[in-house]
């Protein structure tokens, strides 16, 4: 070790003087010579301040070399070509952000959960993140997620102190944090107060016009609330019907199981929708069709009074006692409020 650092020090000193000597005659650098150009001169300002008067027994050809990429590596000190990179400082999760990757979450499958996503590219873009920063907040709250817990899914540990909270502030008042949650997003994507963010497409973002009942197209903040329940439904069962299995969104709806009009804190709660057909939309309002224990479709004595109807028979009979298609996360349809729906709004 020793005699490796006495070597080290007897080249660099032999370079030294040599630079030294050549650097007591000042050298002109014509006027169109670029600096690059003069990268040797740059070689031998370092070599002169950093070495001293010592003797050594090197060769000139070691000299040079050792000189040249010494010279070479001045320049790219100097030009900026050399290959470090400070690391950037990282950009803090705010309420607002996770807000914002939640509200994404109630919207993609499980399976969607990834940095090469396009939604989640473009969104992680928007924000100023990186799609893997944003597809790993998505993955800690998976790990939040009672239904995937149910299952055996674990998602990604490691979710702070603060996703835990904005998780159980916002699944226990979904009313106000879903309107926030999509307002926030809308206003990333666009300041259009008539356009509104949807996801269907499910690998890209539109801007689409507003839907709902007619409440909703009251005020911006009902709009954004609503739009956030029907993402988050028809999503969650892979924009199809989950009795008749149509899949076309146009013909579509985020049914309510306990009334939209009689209970407003459950309005957004993405547990109190199911992605019906609009036919089968309307048949479960009436309370012409309910869902038992076992989300098996039930027709009532009221449906089957206006048999024999061909049209009517072929929508409704093959599906009774056929249980429904269950969303992928978070969405399940909540027990109680399909019994209340089976107590107080099914003509059985």
């Amino acid at each position: 070790m020793i005699r490796r650092t006495q070597k080290r020090g007897a080249i660099a000193d032999a370079v030294g003087q040599q630079m030294s000597e050549r650097l007591e005659t000042p050298r002109r650098v014509p006027e169109r010579q670029s600096a690059h150009e003069d990268r040797g001169g740059v070689g031998e300002i370092i070599c002169r301040f950093s070495f001293n008067n010592h003797n050594s027994a090197y060769t000139p050809g070691q000299v040079h070399d050792f000189a040249q990429a010494l010279s070479r590596f001045a320049t790219k000190v100097v030009f900026g070509t050399l290959c470090y990179m400070a690391k950037a400082p990282s950009i803090p999760w705010t309420r607002e952000h996770r807000l914002i990757a939640l509200n994404l979450y109630c919207k993609l499958p499980f399976g969607k959960l990834h940095q090469r996503n396009p939604i989640i590219v473009d969104t992680a873009a928007k924000m100023g993140r990186t799609a893997s920063s944003l597809a790993i907040k998505l993955c800690n709250f998976a790990s939040l997620d009672p239904i995937l817990q149910a299952r055996g899914i674990v998602g990604m540990k490691g979710a702070a102190n603060e996703d835990r909270n904005v998780w159980k502030e916002f699944h226990s008042n979904s009313a106000v944090l879903g309107a926030e949650s999509e307002q926030l997003l809308h206003d990333l994507f666009t300041h259009d107060e008539n356009k509104e963010v949807d996801f269907l497409a499910r690998d890209t973002v539109r801007l689409v016009a507003p839907s709902g009942p007619t409440e909703s197209r009251s005020t911006v903040k009902a709009r954004r609330g609503q739009q956030f329940f029907r993402q988050s439904v028809l999503t969650a069962y892979d924009v199809s019907c989950c009795i008749s299995g149509i899949n076309v969104p146009c013909l579509l709806v985020a049914s309510h199981i306990k009334p939209w009009s009689q209970f407003p804190n459950d309005r957004l709660n993405p547990q109190n929708g199911l992605c019906l057909s609009v036919l089968h939309d309307a048949a479960f309002d009436a309370g012409l069709i309910t869902l038992d224990e076992k989300l098996s479709v039930v027709l009532s004595r009221r449906m089957r009074s206006f048999f024999p109807q061909p049209a009517l028979e072929v929508n409704f009979v093959p599906f009774e006692g056929a249980r429904i298609r269950l969303p992928e996360k978070l969405a399940e349809p909540d027990a109680s409020f399909l019994r209340f729906h089976r107590e107080e709004i099914f003509q059985s």
